[in-house]
């Protein structure tokens, strides 16, 4: 294919052979000059010396004299001048992001060769418009006039005043920022561009030396680069090649062709051109996909139907509009494909070693420290340590602390837990101020780069490069804060290497004259390719309207004719055209989807292609269904290694047991009893930080049980309770609870915040409630506290199993036993029949019912119904003196307490048999509940998929 870059080549070699030498060639960017040598080393047919090559920026920052300095000492010295001239009390950290804005329009002012001073003048000076202002057109001048005249000073809001007052300390800042930068040689791009016209046109002795100066396939110039081409044009030093297709050069509506038709005008061609259109001889395909990463995933399907060896692949472009998607697009190649060029930077801020920066600072935010005893939040801890990098190297001893953690609920990690691991070395040590955080940040990121070993895994390429990216820019941000004086807390640094790494991009190394070519749309500049696949050509992305801010209004930048969206617009119009011109197999990809809350709009350029009859267009939907269907129901059969797990329950040992819980599980759902007592599928364990309703009633139990504990088997009356119901004890019994469940603190240290200590508040006036009624069933003995007992039990034809029972409480009141069972939900005591607490299909079956006739009918056999035994519900939040703490069962249509448990023993004893032997009779199989609603919080609910 004779591209424009062969062409032009071509044509120069032929004409100027050996003279080459004593040209200077420049181009829009450095990668068309990599492909240009290519093509001339084809062409030359003997040795001659190589014309020098130049981007239009390096040629300028030749010219001048003049080295850019670091953006971090630009803002540096632009705040200091900022301050000075405006009184600004600002921090440096505050001012840095708008800093930023008000570089970026300085450079464009100075791009642009516009007068500061006029630009920067306001509503005093807008008489002068027409007298002062002749460089500008009289549409410049009404613009600006429009812009002003909305600034009535006697109507003008604070809003207003404030955006005047500011605006007119910019010409003053503005001047001394660049005679201070001046005078150090360091300045920003744009002053090197102005300095440079300003010399020419003040004759600064600026040489020329080169015979001739080739500016090559540009296109939008600023004012500074249409100077200079003018220059050299008007002493014949200048040729000018321009890459464009006539059809929207010839169409003075085409918006591809704003920019190239005033350019040829001005500098007409110095070459032959070659005659591209898009015509119906390319094959243009505009491709739908239902999902921002299945852009990536199609590209298989793409290449393979180009129907191309791997060697032709150079011809192959996959341009990305959205840069985000390159790691998709890598994985998503085939594996045949071994050379892949990529000229893009990956985004930082979208890369691992980013999100592991990010820990890193968490790490060392939220580390608490008591008598120089450091201990590290767990959530920081465990998300460092699932960092595969990590818990592949060193699965053994990350499962170990990760496990410890865990299953001790240990909230806050002292240093002692990885004494055997080296890794944690490094990272789990405290960075207390700025300076010891960046040495912190270099010591991490070095250890970690050395650790990926990328010959064993080449999966880990991306995140070396991307560690070591990081670990230059702490280290360049840290030596330019010292080489600036400055002097930033750590909060401040944090912030300002987090807004440096959002903008930074990661290069990649690659052959750019072999293989696939993966490439931003600017880089595609000059370039031409056959084949042409281009991602995320949504409207929004491509092309990018986001607009950068500004101090400069939007009219005031029309006015003097500074760049604004209309700019932009034209030229990704002519990135699109000229690329695709230049192309045969073109596929057009955009998502539809807003899965990520992105456009799903095809671009404006799609919608033009589709609606010019010039143009066939092919429109393909790769559509990614996913298909839901309905989980089908789960059914276990007993086979032979079930059964026997089954018969462990019968068998002498007290190993298997059934108990309240267990069976109140199989009620609910037999697959759930199968799971947890059969398979034993542990349930995933949570370290419990804010403790739950659950964990509410767990503390509860505890505190209750370090109140009574002393006056197990005494007589407890009013002045024993009393005692009791003393805020000293009450306190006392829940910050115990508290100290053995979640190991918070201990007893002489106890620190409760944030919902901790409401739930500490909640518990409090539990107990004091329960103390409260105990007062009204005085005197009392309590014979058992959270006890467990055990009990065999004959079902048929002699068969024992063994039943298992935890009692909150026991206590005796003259003759009576009762069985106690405390609940902080929202239980009911009352039930419809016994039959109905064992009917799996009773939505309304009462669990805690179940429960405590299941304790009943242990103590019932116990006293061998010596005495009564009365099951009990303390359910807390209905608990008053004048509540009734007896079950009730319906009978006749109305509800009778169970004052005794010995009227229902008989039946209650009948129904647990024939439970029991359900779950061992082999022929019945686990099955799941047909009450979907027992599975909203059961822990298996993701395998059943419910």
């Amino acid at each position: 294919m004779n591209s424009f870059l062969f062409n032009i080549a071509t044509q120069l070699y032929s004409k100027y052979n050996d003279d080459l030498s004593n040209f200077c060639l420049i181009f829009p960017n450095k990668r068309a000059t990599l492909f240009f040598n290519s093509y001339l080393n084809k062409i030359i047919d003997k040795p001659i010396l190589s014309p020098k090559y130049y981007t239009i920026n390096e040629l300028f920052i030749k010219l001048s004299g003049f080295e850019i300095a670091d953006k971090i000492f630009l803002v540096n010295q632009l705040y200091k001048v900022f301050c000075e001239i405006t009184l600004f009390k600002e921090s440096f950290d505050d001012f840095y992001f708008w800093g930023e804005m008000l570089l970026n329009d300085f450079d464009n002012i100075d791009k642009y060769l516009v007068d500061a001073k006029k630009l920067f003048s306001n509503i005093d000076f807008i008489k002068e418009l027409e007298t002062n202002y002749d460089y500008l057109t009289e549409d410049q001048i009404q613009i600006i006039n429009t812009f002003w005249s909305g600034f009535n000073t006697s109507k003008m809001s604070k809003h207003k005043e404030y955006f005047i007052s500011v605006w007119k300390a910019l010409y003053p800042v503005y001047e001394k920022y660049k005679n201070i930068l001046k005078v150090q040689q360091l300045v920003y791009e744009g002053m090197i561009y102005r300095e440079v016209v300003e010399n020419i046109k003040n004759d600064n002795k600026i040489e020329f030396y080169d015979k001739k100066y080739v500016f090559i396939g540009f296109n939008a110039l600023n004012k500074c680069e249409e100077f200079l081409f003018t220059y050299l044009k008007n002493i014949d030093k200048a040729l000018f090649a321009w890459d464009y297709d006539n059809s929207f050069v010839k169409n003075k509506y085409h918006q591809a062709g704003f920019f190239i038709r005033e350019n040829l005008k001005k500098f007409p061609s110095s070459f032959e051109e070659i005659e591209n259109s898009l015509n119906n001889n390319h094959n243009i395909n505009i491709i739908s996909v239902s999902g921002n990463i299945y852009q990536a995933k199609i590209l298989p399907q793409l290449l393979n139907s180009l129907n191309i060896s791997t060697t032709e692949y150079i011809n192959t472009a996959i341009v990305m509009a959205d840069e985000n998607l390159l790691l998709p697009v890598l994985y998503s190649l085939p594996e045949n494909i071994s050379d892949i060029n990529i000229s893009i930077g990956y985004p930082l801020a979208g890369s691992w070693a980013f999100g592991f920066l990010e820990l890193l600072i968490s790490l060392q935010t939220n580390y608490i420290e008591n008598n120089n005893v450091i201990k590290f939040y767990y959530k920081d801890v465990l998300n460092i340590l699932n960092i595969p990098v990590f818990s592949c190297n060193n699965s053994e001893i990350v499962n170990s602390i990760c496990n410890q953690i865990i299953s001790k609920n240990i909230i806050y990690t002292d240093l002692d837990i990885f004494k055997d691991f080296e890794l944690a070395k490094v990272i789990f040590i405290p960075a207390k101020d700025q300076s010891k955080l960046t040495e912190y940040l270099l010591s991490v990121f070095s250890y970690v780069y050395n650790l990926i070993d990328t010959k064993k895994d080449k999966k880990y390429i991306i995140e070396k490069e991307t560690i070591y990216s990081l670990y230059l820019l702490v280290k360049k941000l840290n030596e330019s804060l010292l080489s600036l004086g400055i002097t930033i807390k750590t909060e401040t640094f944090v912030k300002l290497l987090k807004r440096i790494a959002y903008k930074t991009k990661v290069p990649f190394i690659g052959e750019p004259l072999a293989g696939i070519q993966i490439l931003g749309i600017l880089e595609t500049r000059n370039l031409e390719f056959e084949n042409i696949i281009m991602l995320s050509m949504n409207e929004g992305i491509f092309p990018d309207i986001s607009v950068s801010g500004s101090f400069i209004p939007y009219n005031l930048r029309r006015g003097f004719d500074l760049p604004t969206l209309q700019h932009i617009e034209s030229i990704y119009a002519y990135y699109f055209y000229r690329l695709i011109n230049k192309g045969k197999n073109i596929y057009l990809v955009y998502s539809t989807s807003n899965d990520d809350f992105r456009y799903t709009e095809m671009s404006r350029f799609l919608q033009q292609l589709k609606y010019n009859s010039n143009y066939k267009i092919k429109e393909l939907n790769f559509d990614f269904q996913i298909q839901i269907s309905n989980p089908l129901p789960i059914t276990i059969e007993k086979d032979k290694i079930i059964t026997d797990v089954l018969n462990q329950y019968t068998s002498a040992s007290f190993d298997f047991t059934f108990s309240a819980h267990s069976l109140n599980d199989y009620i609910d759902c037999p697959l759930r009893f199968y799971f947890r007592n059969i398979k034993h599928l542990k349930e995933p364990l949570e370290i419990v930080e804010e403790p739950s309703s659950v964990e509410l009633g767990n503390i509860l139990h505890k505190s209750i049980y370090f109140l009574y504990k002393p006056y197990i088997n005494k007589k407890i009356d009013i002045s024993i309770l009393n005692k009791l119901l003393k805020e000293d004890n009450l306190k006392t019994a829940v910050k115990k609870a508290f100290n053995e469940i979640f190991q918070f603190h201990d007893d002489n240290n106890f620190e409760l915040n944030g919902s901790n200590f409401i739930i500490f508040e909640v518990a409090l006036g539990y107990l004091k409630k329960i103390i409260e009624f105990d007062k009204e069933m005085a005197p009392f003995e309590i014979l058992f506290l959270e006890d467990e007992f055990y009990q065999k039990l004959i079902i048929n034809d002699n068969t024992v199993v063994k039943l298992k029972h935890k009692i909150d409480r026991i206590d005796k009141r003259i003759d009576d036993i009762r069985v106690v069972d405390y609940k902080t939900g929202k239980e009911m005591k009352r039930f419809s029949s016994v039959e109905s607490l064992f009917d799996k299909e009773n939505k309304e079956r009462n669990r805690a019912v179940f429960q405590i006739l299941f304790y009943a009918q242990m103590i019932n056999e116990k006293y061998q119904q010596k005495t009564k035994v009365i099951p009990a519900l303390y359910v807390i939040e209905q608990l008053n003196k004048d509540e009734n703490i007896t079950l009730e069962i319906k009978e006749k249509e109305r509800y009778m307490p169970i004052i005794a448990y010995v009227n229902y023993y008989d039946e209650f004893i009948k129904r647990l048999k024939m439970l029991i032997e359900e779950i061992l009779n082999p022929e019945i199989p686990f099955m799941q509940t047909n009450n979907v609603e027992n599975c909203s919080f059961c822990p298996y609910k993701d395998i059943c998929e419910r």
